[in-house]
């Protein structure tokens, strides 16, 4: 007769919300993976900046700064709601929590809304040249990963409202607050790359 060990896991909780959780993981994963993509298109931009005299192109304006900054203020500002949405989580304080997150995607929105309005005041389209190819193509990116977290985060809204709240949407919450944070510091390396670093270099800061 043989005997095999066994662990008893039966107290163990169903979720955990921090570090222990595989959502955890795989949303820091991602993370990482979307960072490194982030990080090839801007080597792509400096590599191809090298063959230029001039940068923007000479026939190309940089981008105006007003609304850009603007947007940069907003969604640094977004930050404080949804910190406060996701330690009201932490604490189960639901109703809370749902009205920062509410406050957060109102924000959001907004800024999205300046998005749009970044894009048509551009001189030059995607099709114009490789200037305006990497530019399009490295907000567009944050475009998306902005709507998709806004969407995210309005599902969480309608959840935290509803009161049926466990470990594993509370681990949700707190997962997209820490994407929301890395889009924010996404944008705040956008905001010097395409419109700080080009005006510095035509000194129209």
């Amino acid at each position: 007769m043989t005997f095999e060990r066994t662990l008893d896991v039966s107290h163990l909780p169903d979720a955990a919300i921090d570090s222990r959780g595989v959502l955890w993981w795989g949303q820091i994963g991602m993370m990482l993976i979307e960072t490194v993509v982030f990080a090839l298109i801007v080597a792509a931009y400096f590599y191809i900046r090298i063959g230029f005299s001039v940068w923007p192109p000479p026939d190309i304006a940089p981008p105006n700064l007003f609304w850009p900054t603007v947007n940069l203020i907003l969604v640094l500002a977004s930050c404080i709601p949804m910190y406060l949405s996701s330690r009201a989580m932490e604490r189960r304080r639901f109703v809370a929590a749902a009205v920062w997150m509410a406050l957060n995607v109102l924000m959001a929105l907004v800024f999205l809304w300046i998005r749009r309005t970044e894009f048509l005041l551009f001189n030059f389209k995607w099709v114009s040249d490789v200037y305006g190819s990497l530019v399009w193509t490295l907000l567009g990116l944050h475009t998306m990963h902005t709507i998709g977290d806004t969407l995210e985060s309005i599902v969480f809204v309608a959840i935290t409202a509803s009161g049926r709240v466990g470990a594993k949407q509370q681990l949700g919450a707190k997962m997209d607050a820490i994407y929301w944070y890395w889009i924010t510091a996404t944008y705040a390396l956008l905001y010097l790359l395409i419109y700080i670093y080009p005006a510095a270099l035509r000194g129209t800061l």
